[in-house]
């Protein structure tokens, strides 16, 4: 399998007991492949870009 690298940007803020946060998964859309874990023989396709965005409050 070829070599790959693969950047994930991750940012937050936090104002009056609230926090948002943002993450940029697979940032550049790189295309790369992993293996099944203990099983090497098989292989899954990586995942592309992605944004996630959370919203939390403390009780």
């Amino acid at each position: 399998m070829p070599a790959y690298q693969r950047v994930d940007l991750v940012a937050s803020y936090a104002l009056a007991g609230w926090r948002l946060g943002l993450a940029l998964r697979n940032a550049l859309d790189e295309r790369y492949f992993t293996t099944g874990g203990f099983n090497t023989a098989v292989v899954f396709p990586g995942d592309p870009r992605a944004l996630q965005a959370t919203l939390s409050t403390r009780c």
